[in-house]
């Protein structure tokens, strides 16, 4: 749901939909079909609601932050290299 939504705010943002599209595709009896963004870069983040307090999973965070910095590395290390094909090139 979130990457239709985040879908649709792009389409809405370059002009290619509007304000009233958007208030269609809420509608459940409407059967068109939305392509949802693919899920890199989307990061769900800060959710909050009143009287709600979570717990943090100390031993999932931390995994967690394991596979961020590998991902961070890795595209790094990738980059690095485009980077000196690219270089190579000109």
């Amino acid at each position: 749901m979130v990457r239709k939504i985040a879908a649709a705010l792009k389409l809405i943002g370059k002009g290619e939909k509007d304000g009233a599209w958007l208030t269609m595709m809420l509608d459940r009896s409407i059967t068109d079909t939305l392509q949802p963004m693919e899920p890199n870069g989307l990061i769900l983040m800060n959710v909050k609601y009143p009287g709600i307090t979570w717990n943090i999973d100390s031993y999932a965070w931390s995994r967690e932050l394991e596979e961020i910095h590998e991902l961070f590395v890795s595209r790094e290390t990738a980059a690095r290299i485009l980077d000196e094909i690219e270089r190579g090139m000109r």
